[in-house]
């Protein structure tokens, strides 16, 4: 008999800082800690991965390998929150994409939505305007645009160029288009909050003997047109996966003798490790808040940082694996699962 397993989200609020209840069915995590947040490019990534570099447990299960399968079409669910929802409550749902490409990998912000889709030879960038209803194609080259991310007027996305992966920006009020990377290094996974943009960058070094590799993280201020390095990672972290909230910066890798979740200031450039984590995509930002997915000696428990203070609060303590959290103002939701 096949084993089964109980994959539940579970919500928690600094007000009320109790478990306050179970997420109905569609809108509980997958195993491996992928809940809806703002990077969904992470799963095609972590497929990638090597079995060796993760624990079995954070293998994705065959549904989150048809992922493009099941973002084929993308869709606006116009009024839908993450907490106490009546199952049987009716919601207008707008298709907007009706082709026979694929498009994937949607992201909104206010009443604009991004995503990449197949045009027939390449991936391009596609902005939908929910207000008016017209989609207009950003891009339109002989590149691979994808994994798109916006705020406010501005779209970020990674192309595959005829050299490497580089980041690009377009500004929707200008509609003009800015290469913001080249170089021969892979440049990815961009991120976007106000006049910020922020990537992974992978090199590979041959010293002569062998191959070492390197994981920096770049930040690009919009208004003045100058890029920073944020951090390196070249220990045995197979990524970074920053994340940035205003003035900070948060992501996973190792920084001296440290390895896991570290907070970069902005304005101070100092940086802050956190605490242990369980692996990518198991940490989140947002005001002064930093969770965390973090091993406590036995399981996965969620972990609260409060930046002002310095303080952690742990906030779960049980027997399950509880991963992938995500917040909002003083609110964390995140995946548990009893293994």
């Amino acid at each position: 008999m096949a084993q089964h397993h109980n994959h539940y989200s579970r919500f928690w609020s600094a007000t009320t800082p109790t478990v306050l209840q179970k997420f109905p069915p569609f809108l509980r995590g997958v195993r491996g800690g992928l809940l809806p947040g703002p990077n969904p490019h992470i799963a095609s990534k972590l497929r990638s991965v090597s079995k060796t570099s993760l624990p079995n447990r954070y293998h994705l299960p065959e549904p989150v390998k048809s992922l493009g399968v099941l973002l084929a079409l993308v869709f606006i669910l116009t009024a839908m929150m993450p907490v106490n929802i009546a199952l049987g409550t009716s919601y207008t749902v707008t298709q907007i994409t009706n082709n026979t490409y694929t498009d994937e990998t949607p992201q909104i912000d206010g009443d604009k939505v991004v995503w990449h889709g197949w045009d027939g030879t390449d991936n391009e960038i596609f902005l939908y305007d929910v207000s008016t209803g017209a989609t207009t194609q950003i891009t339109n080259n002989a590149y691979s645009d994808t994994f798109p991310q916006i705020n406010g007027d501005k779209i970020v996305w990674q192309s595959l160029t005829s050299a490497s992966n580089e980041i690009f920006l377009y500004d929707i009020s200008t509609g003009t288009t800015t290469q913001i990377t080249n170089n021969t290094s892979v440049d990815w996974f961009p991120q976007i909050d106000g006049n910020r943009v922020l990537w992974e960058s992978f090199s590979a070094i041959w010293d002569g003997d062998y191959y070492s590799f390197r994981v920096e993280i770049f930040l690009y201020d919009i208004s003045t047109g100058t890029t920073t390095k944020v951090a390196i990672n070249t220990g045995t972290v197979s990524s970074a996966l920053p994340k940035i909230d205003g003035d900070k910066i948060v992501w996973y890798g190792d920084y001296g003798s440290d390895v896991g979740v570290f907070l970069y200031d902005i304005s101070t450039g100092t940086t802050t490790y956190i605490g242990n984590s369980t692996g990518m995509e198991q940490d989140a930002i947002d005001g002064d808040k930093v969770v965390r997915a973090g091993f406590d000696g036995t399981d996965e428990e969620i972990f609260v940082y409060d930046i002002s203070t310095g303080a952690t609060t742990q906030i779960t303590n049980n027997s399950y694996f509880d991963l992938s959290p995500r917040i909002y103002s003083d609110k964390v939701v995140w995946f548990s699962c009893d293994y």
